[in-house]
């Protein structure tokens, strides 16, 4: 690499800005990103070659590095540069984007193949309203926006979770279809060492998923403290983060009046994350209307619950409303930043016993609609730019295409997993290729939230 492409540096991993000149560029000027943004900082580091390398390096040209090597762009990007050099198709194929975050891979990915692309939005475009990326600097920020706003105008078929997302969608001209989030089993195997946390349990509430600081965790977790319940324990199925809130919430747990009966498990394997649920009086739903992307969500945590005929604390989200097959199932949260609120819901719920409620799963015809999106293709190219998938949502959707007798290529950012057991970039191995052509292949992968 020579003077002029200088390196920028994210995540450990690193983005030489020559990618302009790959076929990449042709794609994204199609979008007209090179002139909201990168055409800006190129010209800005072409001035300072003009210069000497002392000014290039100078804190004020690392300052513009820092601000526009943001993961949220260059994620999509080297993801989008692994695909155009490592992927090629020999049947008929289809590309499909798992979430916005995967659609400038797949978007260039389906151009270098001439083949359609299909996206399944999991959220609302809006960084601002998001958890991921919220603080990204402006610039940054629109331009990802609007270069995904355009990007799914071009694409062949659209997918998403809810009526809500359905609407945002609606609103930039994209016509989406709403593949619902049931699941079309709850089998697992009974996990011991889940069992002995239990053990003599007679209230055990779940709160699921990914916990952040702008979610009301510690409201919930404080209603659960204030209903003083006998022989309770509340068990957070899933990751605490960032660092800095995981402490903080530790600390509030570990305090004389929540007595050892909060427990964080984080990542659950199928089995143990099931051996949760069978075992749950009642599962909390810890997001907040106020937040656009929580209020237009009909939530993964819903259908767990759901499917194990756990009663349901959770706040009054439009989807969730609307679904009438959850009815006697939800005790309402008026405000979910008043730990009263919670204390009445979780008390409430456990006044419905599970065996009033019949578990809700998929309904058989789901995977007929879904597929159709397809098409006729031989080969679906799934890209994610997620650390690995999670969840039945994408479980159900490659199980089915096998089903159908096609075969399917998982591209994903790789990662390790840290001493304090946090995933971060594999440096080594920086991206992952999976491929499955039978429902055997996928029973050798790992659990589904490794």
């Amino acid at each position: 690499m020579d003077d002029t492409s200088s390196t920028l540096r994210s995540h450990g991993g690193d983005i030489a800005l020559n990618f302009l000149a790959t076929p990449f560029r042709k794609v994204l000027n199609l979008f007209g990103i090179q002139v909201m943004g990168l055409s800006t900082y190129k010209s800005l580091m072409k001035q300072a070659d003009r210069n000497n390398k002392a000014v290039r390096e100078s804190k004020k040209v690392n300052k513009l590095q820092a601000r526009f090597a943001t993961p949220l762009l260059v994620q999509q990007i080297e993801l989008g540069e692994f695909c155009l050099e490592n992927i090629s198709a020999n049947s008929k194929a289809v590309v499909f984007a798992r979430g916005t975050e995967s659609l400038t891979a797949a978007t260039v990915l389906g151009n270098k193949l001439k083949v359609n692309v299909v996206c399944d939005v999991l959220e609302v475009l809006d960084y601002n309203q998001r958890v991921a990326h919220r603080n990204a600097p402006d610039s940054v920020r629109l331009m990802v926006e609007s270069a995904q706003a355009k990007m799914l105008t071009r694409c062949d078929h659209v997918l998403t979770v809810s009526n809500s997302v359905s609407k945002c969608l609606a609103k930039i001209g994209v016509k989406s279809g709403i593949m619902n989030q049931w699941h079309v089993g709850n089998t697992y195997q009974e996990m011991p060492e889940i069992t002995e946390i239990l053990k003599g349990k007679e209230n055990v509430i779940v709160i699921n998923c990914l916990q952040n600081e702008i979610g009301p965790l510690e409201s919930a977790l404080e209603g659960f403290a204030t209903a003083d319940l006998k022989n309770s324990i509340c068990l957070i199925a899933g990751r605490v983060n960032p660092p800095h809130f995981e402490e903080h919430i530790k600390k509030l747990i570990s305090e004389p009046r929540f007595g050892d009966r909060v427990h964080i498990l984080g990542l659950l394997d199928a089995n143990s994350y099931g051996t949760v649920l069978a075992h749950a009086n009642a599962g909390l739903v810890t997001l907040d209307p106020k937040i656009g992307n929580h209020n237009a969500s009909f939530p993964n945590r819903v259908v767990d619950y759901a499917a194990f005929g756990v009663p349901i604390c959770t706040p009054a989200l439009p989807d969730i409303m609307a679904e009438q097959k959850l009815t006697g199932y939800l005790s309402l949260v008026d405000d979910v930043r008043n730990p009263n609120d919670w204390s009445n819901a979780i008390k409430q719920a456990l006044k419905t016993p599970k065996t009033k409620l019949k578990p809700i799963l998929a309904a058989r015809n789901w995977a007929k609609s879904f597929l159709k999106t397809l098409g006729n293709a031989d080969e679906v190219f799934l890209i994610d730019s997620s650390w690995g998938w999670h969840g039945n949502r994408i479980k159900r959707q490659i199980m089915a295409i096998l089903e159908d007798g096609r075969s399917v290529t998982y591209i994903s950012r790789h990662f390790v997993l840290k001493e304090n057991g946090r995933r971060h970039r594999n440096d080594d191995a920086p991206y992952n290729v999976e491929h499955f052509k039978t429902i055997e292949d996928l029973a050798k992968r790992p659990a589904w939230t490794e």
